[in-house]
């Protein structure tokens, strides 16, 4: 497998599509560390790197089929799981140099705004966070394009994936961000005043639907980039931690659990994202054991 990785790596690195995805990551990190510099840190620049990573792999891995790549190693006696893991690994070692072509300058001109509330410890986690969301991207574009032949095909179904993580993520950040409890004015006429009192909120999710809307919403690649987001613009506030405390203070006002939540938890998404790779891995390879390659 060392000889396939090395070899799909020269083909990789040395393509023009790299090539021009590396000039793409550079300008990113650099426009986006002077963005940050004088606004603070902005997600948006790391979409974008997320969808340079995203094509790039389609295309390279694309080719592979229409080029009769695959076919060719599969006759010099490869197996199909030793090709697949060969470029599946070459794709995200791919992946990990554009994210240090970006994040470097990124982060280092960026460092004066970035760092004034934030220690080098949190901003490591944040830094692995938007790197571990990069390799899910890659893994499901290298999976996509090694299971479906036909490139266009493939990009038509990563183009759904990628409008479906939008969706996901605003579907259940707002059922997760529900208020617990709702404030209702009713009529006194005895006397002639609206008396305010507490009610439950009946969209409020709780309990095990709570834990699967929560999983299913820290597994989704854009979701976690919103949540860095807001992660990063609490500490540019220096109310990170004030966000945890409010998670209890739910009855008067209500809505802090879910923001509490992610204050609280996300330094786990690496593994979320880790999980979400292994099993695309896993249901890859034995797709990729099973088709036709001409």
């Amino acid at each position: 497998m060392i000889r396939l990785i090395k070899t799909n790596l020269i083909h990789l690195t040395f393509g023009r599509f790299f090539l021009i995805a590396a000039a793409a990551a550079i300008f990113l990190g650099c426009y986006g560390g002077c963005s940050a510099r004088d606004y603070g840190f902005n997600m948006t620049h790391f979409v974008f790197l997320l969808l340079i990573c995203a094509a790039l792999t389609l295309l390279n891995l694309g080719r592979e089929h229409s080029d009769g790549t695959v076919r060719n190693k599969l006759t010099l006696g490869f197996s199909r799981a030793s090709i697949f893991f060969s470029l599946i690994i070459s794709s995200l070692i791919c992946s990990v140099v554009l994210y240090l072509l970006m994040s470097i300058p990124y982060f280092v001109i960026g460092k004066p705004e970035i760092m004034r509330f934030m220690s080098t410890d949190r901003l490591v986690i944040i830094s692995l966070i938007i790197l571990a969301d990069c390799l899910l991207i890659t893994v499901g574009s290298a999976v996509l394009a090694l299971c479906v032949p036909r490139l266009p095909i493939a990009a038509t179904i990563l183009l759904a994936a990628a409008i479906g993580f939008g969706i996901a993520e605003g579907s259940l950040g707002n059922r997760l961000g529900e208020k617990k409890w709702n404030i209702v004015g009713v009529w006194d006429p005895s006397l002639s005043m609206h008396i305010e009192h507490n009610e439950q909120n009946p969209f409020f999710v709780s309990g095990t639907k709570r834990t699967v809307y929560t999983t299913l919403y820290r597994l989704d690649p854009y979701a976690q980039m919103r949540m860095v987001d807001r992660v990063m613009t609490w500490y540019s506030y220096g109310v990170i931690e004030d966000v945890i405390d409010r998670m209890d203070e739910d009855f008067f006002t209500g809505g802090y659990e879910f923001n509490g939540e992610i204050a609280r938890d996300y330094p786990y998404l690496p593994l979320y994202s880790c999980s979400f790779m292994a099993v695309l891995m896993i249901g890859g390879v034995l797709v990729f054991r099973k088709i036709n390659i001409n």
